[in-house]
């Protein structure tokens, strides 16, 4: 996918995407750099998300300690931690 002439730099992509997601891909051949850019302790992810329905204060509880949801395979999962902040509310 690269010019021919970039290869001799032996780039590679620092981070991913998920399906159906678009965004910036750093490419680099500086592997201490992706380190401290993507490991877990220095980074953190961020979403904006729009709802439907009424999302309360008291929701961000079941963020903070993980959700339980089914998995892809009908098994139960508990999904990381999160910090939840309410950042809008529509007046309705």
């Amino acid at each position: 996918m690269l010019n021919e002439h970039l290869l001799l730099y032996n780039l590679f992509p620092c981070g991913r995407f998920d399906i159906d997601t678009e965004g910036l891909i750093i490419l680099t051949n500086d592997g201490l750099f992706v380190n401290q850019f993507l490991h877990p302790k220095k980074n953190y992810k961020k979403y904006y998300v729009e709802v439907s329905g009424v999302l309360e204060v008291e929701d961000i509880n079941f963020f903070k300690f993980g959700l339980v949801i089914y998995d892809g395979n009908n098994q139960l999962y508990t999904t990381k931690k999160a910090l939840l902040e309410i950042i809008a509310k529509d007046k309705a």
